[in-house]
């Protein structure tokens, strides 16, 4: 799998390496409890249309606040699905203007999920970490490395916006956090266009934090 991803006006390849526990920093030997998996509503046969990453960000007695992929189908209907078993119902939603971003809001939850540290910078040539739901209720982490390169993007993404370069990556990987080495939240996977040269890759979601997170 190769990613690359952009942060202001850097461009960086992330290229992907199969991923060996015992390389990994300790911090991310296993999915933090701060990553959910988000479901669509079941259907009448008992599937269900649509599951995508999350990230809580803050917890309070009556709810947990969630980032994710604001395409994911029908949320206002959704779930989400803890990595302690806990399945809850979702209250709200709110769309980011202008982003494929979404913030949920859900029952409150009877474990605790301690949110995240947000990362302030991503350095060229450091390790990055995506966990994700490509293929399963279980959480599954692609790892690379941040290399810079200049090589321009599609024209519709902003200077602002990170992107990402990954082949593999699909459905069920939206929403899916990305971390630093310690553990830092970058971001998440968000919707997917194709690059000047035809490659398809990924938006990364803001990693908001807390704070922003509250604000109407």
């Amino acid at each position: 799998m190769m990613m690359r991803c952009r942060i202001g006006l850097l461009v960086f390849w992330v290229l992907a390496a199969p991923v060996c526990a015992a390389d990994l920093p300790v911090v991310l030997r296993e999915a933090p409890p701060c990553i959910v998996l988000v479901t669509a509503p079941l259907n009448a046969d008992g599937t269900r249309a649509a599951f995508a990453g999350g990230v809580v960000l803050a917890q309070t007695r009556d709810a947990l606040t969630i980032v994710t992929a604001a395409h994911v189908p029908n949320l206002e209907r959704g779930q989400v699905l803890t990595q302690r078993g806990e399945m809850l119902a979702i209250r709200s939603v709110r769309v980011l203007a202008g982003r494929d971003v979404a913030l949920l809001t859900t029952d409150p939850a009877r474990d605790r999920y301690p949110a995240p540290v947000v990362a302030s910078v991503v350095l060229s040539n450091a390790p990055a970490y995506v966990w994700g739901y490509p293929s399963s209720a279980t959480p599954t982490l692609s790892t690379g490395r941040t290399i810079a390169h200049p090589q321009a993007l599609a024209t519709k993404i902003r200077p602002d916006e990170i992107t990402m370069i990954c082949a593999t990556c699909g459905h069920g990987d939206s929403g899916g956090g990305i971390f630093t080495s310690d553990g830092k939240l970058v971001g998440i996977v968000t919707h997917g266009f194709v690059t000047r040269s035809g490659v398809p890759a990924f938006v990364v979601g803001e990693p908001l934090d807390a704070a922003i997170a509250a604000i109407p």
